[in-house]
């Protein structure tokens, strides 16, 4: 099986896409862009409301960026996304 290129980070640091490709046996190859935006508060204020960070984060995209690019089936709807928070583990599932 032929990995996605990893970079400097071998198993079990690679990237996102190669970490999938590699779990699935080669039968997930992900792509995608990534963008940067820093919430408008802390951490603990999108706890009970992680929704309340996406739609944030979405807004704040939609003015610099045009997110139809993501709507593969033209319903009108992203087709995925993943929001990663930076910082420390405060456990499993946590925003």
């Amino acid at each position: 099986m032929d990995l996605p290129p990893v970079g400097s980070s071998p198993f079990p640091y690679e990237n996102l896409s190669a970490y999938y490709y590699r779990a699935s046996y080669g039968k997930l190859s992900l792509t995608g862009e990534t963008f940067d935006y820093t919430a408008k508060y802390e951490r603990d204020y999108y706890t009970n409301n992680p929704e309340a960070l996406v739609a944030e984060a979405l807004a704040a995209l939609d003015e610099s960026e045009d997110l139809s690019r993501f709507d593969a089936n033209e319903d009108g709807r992203l087709d995925a996304v993943y929001i990663h928070f930076a910082g420390p583990n405060t456990g499993w599932g946590s925003v």
